[in-house]
């Protein structure tokens, strides 16, 4: 709490001193001294405290507002002692919340807002603005709430960005263009204590005057807002629709701006040229977009959830227009909703108008690779696809698929001899020389020399000295991820010497990933700078990312979602909304047996282990206790809760997974005794409770259970041999399958033949889960859902707090808006269910099934 003596006192003193320093001369203010004593007495009286929250502290600021109109101050001392009452509450706020001295968030009603200047009700640019303020006249500036103009400077900067703010007040007049650095400062340390508002929308962003909508940040967040809309309104009016969608695409130009006319009438703008060219430029974009001519090699449709859908969908015929007029773009659609074929269906149109083929380097994991191919040219990969893009795939482009078990003459050949060449990522860092090391070298001649071991390519030499048209990076967080390949990729898109290479020049560099963020915010910038020339990213970071492993850490900590958001708008397109995902996730929180809990306070009680080996001991102990503690008497709740979600799940459906999320040596170490060989993998630990638990369910209900486990070092066969028979137990029910695997095995190009899912613990990053997920939740497959374990008051416990954290950051820099914390805990619906009375038969037995483990244990 904060009090009179220990918090407001002291500071107040302060101030008063400053003050009556100030104006201590008596002759020039004759009075003040008794004054300023009457105004502390006064505050004194008028105080009543202790003060527990923010709203509290605000309510105290505005009595002290009211007292000031009680007495006759003269004007310089009333804007005085104005400014030092905001100094006070900023100050009083910022230590309260980092002391622990308050509770609760800054109240929304102290949004404040900015004025348009006076006179000037278009917001034109004043010429000289005061010059040399001090941050009182910031707060100020910030304080006044514009009566003639409403310009909310908290959700603008939400939406837009800090600097877009500074920006919009540089534009407005508030503040001249050599204070922006300073303006920018004060912004983020203020903004920060206040609670961020909604989303503005388009009618507010709509109803800026002209000097803020020429502001280029804030015309782009308008230009992707519309684009986002306008699709919306398509897709309502049947743009996809099979029986719709040639007489909608037809018409979209006009569609989209008869919309966009409405909005701008919605917003009571009273100058409609503000927005005449923006709205003329998307309706063009519109009609060019949804009436590329279609190629007749292309095929027009694909079967999803037995219908035949228009192929290019609406969106992917947005992506592929947008990858012709901008040659740089990263498309970030959902999992399952086409990001594959924009590339695909652009070259075969420019075959068609230029009857040139196009040459494309398609980077992509192993497993994509190992399938994606055959979309192409049917059997040129091992793994059948459900669907061909070509109607004759021998009169499409050549297609070359890139192996590490192929000899370097196989893999030179491949590389310079096809149209489209698919290349895993792993293959890019290989050391091999392109030469045969299979067959026997050839001596040199008499009188020529050795060829010298530097003289011969290696592998990222050779894809360097081809010319492509197209280089297609497929699941971008690949690139991310490791700081090896973002060099080889960067090497591979500008050369050698960065001086560009023909795909930079005039070609075409496509980024696609599902889930764009899974470490930081910043994953998706990697792939943003990887499209910009190296000189333009020595001069926006002073230094080539190619001589800092590929990232600088310095510039990454400095963005936050707002200057993620401003730095993707050119290149990452995202159209549809964020799913809700979340709508099929039980985050089951239980609690530890006493045994269990006094272990694990010994591990981060034990003085002699590092914080880092506390953090993985406790993963460890949490999902096998027993073999952690050498005792096989303790408790294992995580197993038992495991068990019971497990039996639950295979009594209502046929294909179950079980997904480890964060330690795969945790679910494979086991205990050994010295001189002991290797154990296989029926006697590892978790592995062997479960396997025994499926074949006692087995012979308890008299239905076969087939159980596999998918980890790091499973062949691809037997990894195939389970998904496949998870289908067919999906599809015909004569037996259940059970999937113990480690997740990040699972999340690459995989469709997931799974109608339940449990996840261990929560992963720290929420991203891993939503890909997982919507691996089973492709093609209408919507009745799959997912419980995952969290330990209460365990390191599992806080990596779910941290990732739902991370989450929300992530949705603010991909899709531009926030999200509160009452909305992501909507998915966390037993908590409140435990307060109600069970009013039907299915929610009786939906309370029985999370009782004690104890209660029901097998």
């Amino acid at each position: 709490m904060i009090t009179i003596e220990n918090h407001i006192g002291p500071r107040l003193d302060t101030e008063t001193a400053r003050i009556k320093k100030k104006y201590a001369d008596v002759k020039l203010y004759p009075g003040y001294g008794d004054l300023i004593d009457e105004l502390i007495s006064d505050f004194g009286n008028r105080f009543r405290g202790p003060i527990n929250t923010q709203q509290e502290l605000l309510d105290l600021c505005g009595r002290v507002g009211e007292m000031l109109s009680d007495h006759q101050i003269p004007p310089d001392l009333l804007e005085e002692i104005r400014k030092t009452r905001i100094r006070l509450w900023l100050d009083l706020a910022e230590s309260g919340m980092k002391e622990g001295a308050l509770e609760g968030s800054m109240p929304t009603k102290f949004e404040l807002q900015f004025p348009v200047t006076p006179g000037r009700p278009n917001g034109h640019r004043v010429k000289n603005p005061p010059q040399d303020r001090q941050d009182e006249e910031f707060e100020s500036i910030v304080e006044k709430i514009a009566q003639q103009q409403n310009c909310d400077l908290l959700r603008l900067a939400g939406e837009l960005g800090i600097d877009a703010a500074a920006d919009v007040l540089c534009a407005l007049g508030q503040v001249g263009e050599d204070e922006r650095a300073r303006v920018i400062s004060f912004l983020s340390a203020y903004l920060g204590k206040s609670a961020r508002g909604e989303s503005i929308g388009l009618p507010g962003l709509l109803s800026y005057p002209k000097a803020v909508l020429d502001i280029p940040s804030v015309r782009m967040v308008v230009r992707r807002l519309l684009l986002q809309d306008s699709y919306e309104m398509l897709l309502e009016a049947g743009a996809d629709d099979p029986a719709e969608f040639e007489n909608v695409r037809k018409h979209a130009g006009s569609m989209v701006l008869k919309r966009m006319q409405a909005l701008g009438k919605s917003a009571n703008v009273s100058d409609p040229d503000i927005h005449a060219l923006l709205f003329v430029e998307l309706k063009d974009f519109f009609a060019r977009a949804c009436n590329q001519k279609h190629p007749k090699n292309f095929v027009k449709s694909v079967r999803e959830n037995n219908v035949d859908c228009p192929l290019p969908s609406l969106r992917q015929c947005i992506a592929t227009q947008l990858i012709r007029e901008r040659r740089k773009l990263y498309v970030a659609f959902e999992p399952g909703k086409g990001k594959t074929p924009p590339p695909f269906l652009l070259a075969e149109q420019i075959f068609e108008e230029t009857g040139k083929r196009q040459r494309i380097l398609y980077l992509a994991p192993p497993v994509v690779v190992k399938e994606l191919p055959n979309r192409i040219r049917p059997g040129s990969a091992p793994k059948s696809t459900r669907d061909c893009y070509y109607v004759d795939p021998q009169q499409g482009p050549t297609v070359g698929v890139v192996q590490s078990r192929m000899t370097t003459d196989k893999i030179a050949e491949t590389v310079c001899e096809n149209d489209v060449v698919f290349c895993p990522y792993s293959m890019l860092h290989s050391e091999r020389k392109i030469k045969d090391d299979e067959e026997e070298e050839e001596k040199p001649e008499p009188g020529e020399e050795a060829l010298e071991d530097d003289q011969v390519d290696k592998f990222i030499d050779l894809l360097c000295s081809q010319e492509w048209d197209m280089v297609v990076l497929d699941e971008a967080t690949f690139v991310d991820g490791n700081k090896t390949w973002t060099r080889l990729v960067d090497k591979l898109l500008h050369g050698e010497n960065g001086k560009g290479t023909k795909v930079s020049r005039e070609g075409y560099m496509i980024a696609q990933s599902g889930t764009p963020i899974m470490n930081t915010v910043a994953d998706p910038v990697v792939i943003h700078d990887l499209f910009l020339k190296p000189s333009e990213r020595r001069k926006k970071y002073k230094q080539d990312i190619r001589r800092t492993d590929g990232r600088d850490t310095a510039t990454e900590r400095g963005l936050d979602p707002m200057r993620v958001r401003q730095a993707l708008n050119e290149t990452l397109l995202i159209l549809d909304k964020p799913e809700q995902w979340l709508d099929h996730v039980f985050p089951c929180e239980y609690n530890l047996s006493v045994e269990e809990e006094s272990f694990l306070r010994a591990i981060c009680s034990n003085p002699n282990i590092s914080a880092q080996h506390k953090i993985d001991a406790c993963m460890q102990f949490i999902l096998c206790p027993q073999l952690i503690s050498g005792d096989e008497t303790m408790p294992e709740s995580l197993l038992a809760w495991a068990t019971q979600q497990l039996d639950t799940d295979l009594k209502k459906k046929n294909t179950i997974l079980i997904a480890e999320n964060m330690r795969a040596e945790s679910v494979l170490r086991t205990k050994k005794k010295k001189d002991e060989l290797e154990p296989t993998e029926m006697d590892q630990h978790f592995y062997e409770r479960i396997r025994k638990y499926c074949e006692e369910w087995s012979e308890r209900n008299n239905m076969p259970v087939h159980f596999y486990t998918v980890h790091g070092k499973t062949p691809e066969d037997d990894r195939q041999k389970a998904y496949e028979d998870a289908a067919l137990a999906k599809k015909n029910g004569t037996h259940k399958v059970v999937i113990l695997a480690m997740s990040q095995c699972l999340n690459m190009g995989i469709k997931l033949e799974t109608e339940r899912m449990i996840a261990l613990e929560w992963p720290y990053n929420s991203p891993d889960l939503q890909q997982l997920l919507k691996r089973a939740l492709r093609e209408g497959n919507l009745d799959v859902f997912m419980t995952a374990f969290i330990a209460i008051g365990t390191v599992h416990h806080g990596n779910y707090e941290q990732s739902m954290d991370k989450y929300k950051d992530a949705l603010l820099a991909l899709y531009g808006a926030g999200i509160s914390d009452e909305m992501l805990g909507k998915h966390i619906g037993y908590r409140s269910l435990g307060e109600e009375s069970p009013n039907t038969e299915d929610m009786l037995t939906w309370l029985l099934e999370r009782s004690s483990p104890a209660q029901t244990r097998y």
